[in-house]
């Protein structure tokens, strides 16, 4: 699900609102993200934060030196007023079993369903400036942990004291 959106004021953190994912290539093919804080490799190409690159309607972005940055929400990146390229977004109608998680931040196609082109009409907007936090909920994942840990300890209990009868039965 998504997260919540914090602005940042960068201008190459962008955040995505709706159900879309940033299509990004790696050494090892083309995978999608909803991490948004990319960079500017030492070659002038749009990268994500692990330096895989940021993929355009053109492939990869090269932004040219000078000039402010924009990204407008439909994600057309433009230089200096100058229309670079734009990102390439895209959607599953079922996300859970399209993708697999593939490290942090990068997911993989599961072979389940292939990537729609996302559009402003599905509710899919880039936020220029801002970040997808995290959806995880630290207080209630806390709870479920301990919870977790006491039902282990339960069962470690029974399994000594079953260990322990059975132990007695044996030398009797």
């Amino acid at each position: 699900t998504a997260g919540s959106i914090r602005e940042t004021g960068r201008s190459l953190d962008a955040a995505l609102e709706g159900d879309g994912f940033f299509a990004v290539q790696t050494p090892a093919g083309q995978r999608y993200t909803r991490a948004g804080n990319f960079t500017l490799d030492s070659s002038g190409q749009l990268v994500t934060h692990d330096g895989s690159l940021v993929v355009g309607e053109r492939g990869a972005i090269t932004v040219p030196q000078g000039g402010e940055i924009s990204i407008g929400a439909d994600g057309t990146i433009s230089a200096g007023g100058q229309t670079i390229d734009k990102l390439k977004i895209v959607r599953f109608n079922n996300p859970g079993t399209a993708l697999a998680k593939e490290g942090s931040t990068n997911f993989i196609l599961t072979g389940a369903e292939n990537p729609q082109d996302a559009t402003e009409t599905r509710g899919n907007r880039v936020v220029q400036g801002a970040l997808e936090m995290s959806n995880v909920n630290s207080m209630q994942e806390m709870v479920a942990m301990i919870q977790n840990n006491r039902e282990f300890e339960s069962l470690q209990k029974s399994i000594s004291t079953m260990m322990n009868d059975l132990g007695r039965k044996i030398s009797s």
